[in-house]
């Protein structure tokens, strides 16, 4: 299983979007949109929607509950399965 931040980059490259297009989208500096792809620290599960949200803005479907997974499992914690 890929971890979350390699994920959201392929996600990124696929989508042809460099580090600084993404962060301007954002909202955020680059090194942050860097932190996440590389797991430098925690995930925030705000980003997973937020991220989820922009890229079904663009068109691009990102399985939230996947994200969601991944985010708890680099948090540290087992994801609920049902």
């Amino acid at each position: 299983m890929k971890k979350i931040g390699a994920v959201l980059k392929d996600i990124r490259e696929d989508n042809n979007f460099l580090l600084k297009d993404l962060a301007k989208e954002l909202e955020c500096s680059v090194s942050h949109i860097s932190s996440l792809e590389v797991g430098r620290n925690s995930f925030p599960l705000e980003w997973v929607d937020k991220l989820v949200d922009f890229w079904k803005m663009k068109g691009v479907e990102v399985d939230k509950t996947e994200m969601v997974a991944l985010a708890y499992i680099h948090n540290g914690y087992a994801p609920i399965t049902q």
